[in-house]
C-alpha cells in the first residue's frame, strides 16, 4: 500500500457494505453502546453500524483493548512500507472525522502502547510489563484480549447495556475464547471467523457465557442482507 497510513487502511466499498449488512441484521437487538477498536477501519465499520440502529451522539466508543494484533500492523516483508508511527493509532479526536458519534469523554479500559521491533520483518510490538520477545506477541494479544473483558464485565458504567465490541481477527478470536472459557465444546460457537463476522453472547441458565447461535453470522456484502451461515438462532437477546 501506498497510503500514509498503510498499517491503518479505511474501509473498502465491498466493506463499507458488509458493515452496513451487520448493522441490518443487528437491528433488532436492541444495541445501545458501541465499544470499537482505534483502528479506521473498525471506527468507519461502527459508525455504520450505529447509523443503521440509529444510535445517537456519544454512542460509540474508541477501546484500545480492541486493537488488532501488533504483528497484522504490515511491515511484514521489506518491500512493504513501514507502518507511521507519527501516531501509530490515531486519538479520538481525529478518528472523529470518520465518525460523528465519538464519546470523547470515554476512557478505554485497557491502554496499549507499542515499540519498534527492529530484530523482526514486522517492526512493530505491542509494549507488556514482562513479555518482551518476538515469539511472544500472540500471548500479548491474549493476555490484553482477557484483560479487557474482565475490566468489561466488572465495570458498573456497563450495567444494563448491550453492547456491541467491534474489533479484528485477533481480538475476536480471543475475546470469545475469554467468553467460552468452561463451556462444553458442543455448545461453543461454530464456523470461521471470516471478515464481517459477528455474534451475540449472553448468560445461560448455567451462569456462563453462550453464543446465542450455533455459527457465526455474516455481513456479506456479495450475498446481501441475512447472508449466514448454517445459522440456527437459540433466542432473542
Amino acid at each position: 500500500s501506498t497510503a500514509p497510513r498503510p498499517h491503518d487502511p479505511r474501509l473498502s466499498i465491498i466493506g463499507l457494505q458488509q458493515a452496513a449488512n451487520v448493522g441490518l441484521r443487528l437491528k433488532e437487538k436492541g444495541i445501545t453502546k458501541i465499544l470499537a477498536s482505534p483502528l479506521v477501519r473498525a471506527i468507519q465499520t461502527a459508525q455504520t453500524v450505529a447509523v443503521g440502529l440509529q444510535l445517537g451522539p456519544n454512542s460509540v466508543c474508541v477501546e484500545e483493548g480492541l486493537v488488532e494484533q501488533a504483528k497484522s500492523f504490515r511491515g511484514k516483508t521489506a518491500d512493504e512500507p513501514r507502518p507511521n508511527w507519527n501516531p501509530l493509532l490515531l486519538p479520538p479526536s481525529e478518528l472523529c472525522q470518520y465518525s460523528d458519534k465519538i464519546d470523547l469523554s470515554y476512557r478505554s479500559l485497557v491502554n496499549v502502547t507499542h515499540r519498534k521491533d527492529e530484530s523482526a520483518p514486522n517492526t512493530v510490538m505491542e509494549v507488556h510489563p514482562t513479555m518482551l520477545t518476538f515469539n511472544e506477541r500472540d500471548l500479548i494479544t491474549a493476555e490484553r484480549c482477557n484483560r479487557f473483558m474482565q475490566l468489561l464485565e466488572t465495570d458498573s458504567s456497563f450495567d444494563n447495556l448491550t453492547i456491541l465490541c467491534v474489533g479484528h481477527g485477533a481480538s475476536l478470536k480471543y475475546c470469545t475464547r475469554y467468553l467460552e472459557a468452561g463451556l462444553e465444546a458442543e455448545l461453543c460457537i461454530q464456523g470461521d471467523q471470516n471478515v464481517s463476522c459477528f455474534a451475540g453472547f449472553t448468560r445461560n441458565d448455567a451462569g456462563k457465557w453462550q453464543s446465542m447461535t450455533t455459527h457465526w453470522s455474516y455481513g456479506k456484502a456479495s450475498e446481501g442482507v441475512g447472508a449466514a451461515e448454517n445459522m440456527d438462532d437459540r433466542g432473542d437477546v
